[in-house]
């Protein structure tokens, strides 16, 4: 038990602090500052990671398949089509549900050992993975038809 003397309109009112009120104030505070802290930076997070979506493309030629991400740092994947042996798609369930989806794509000249395992080149939050895989293999295939013929 805490007691001090506060002045308050020239009179004089004796103050009792119990160190138990003092540190179930002092919890209290410190959870709010949680609560605050851990609002600021999950709002935070969410808007990184839309900012970082829209910065990233595809572009697929008749040779080619180059892409980039990146918000702060830019990652980017440049693969001859002749190279492409698959392109994998990959998705969480919150992706499947707001529809953006990873691709990854898999060939020998563009793979890389990190540690022990093999890592392929891949860029998240894609809208029209799907769409992007079809026209990957038709373009593919046209390339092939035409190596055939000339």
């Amino acid at each position: 038990m805490f007691a001090g003397l506060i002045k308050v309109n020239e009179y004089i009112a004796e103050v009792k602090f119990d160190y138990y009120e003092v540190a179930i104030i002092l919890i209290d505070i410190v959870r709010y500052a949680a609560l605050i802290c851990s609002i600021f930076f999950g709002v935070l997070g969410v808007i990184l990671r839309v900012a970082r979506m829209k910065v990233e493309y595809f572009m697929l030629t008749d040779r080619r398949i180059y892409g980039t991400q990146g918000l702060f740092t830019k990652k980017t994947l440049d693969i001859m089509l002749d190279k492409v042996d698959t392109i994998r798609i990959n998705s969480t369930l919150f992706g499947r549900l707001l529809k953006y989806y990873t691709i990854e794509v898999i060939s020998p000249s563009s793979s890389m050992m990190i540690q022990g395992t093999t890592v392929n080149p891949t860029l998240r939050f894609v809208k029209n993975a799907e769409e992007f895989r079809t026209k990957v293999i038709t373009t593919i295939e046209e390339l092939k038809a035409k190596v055939r013929q000339g």
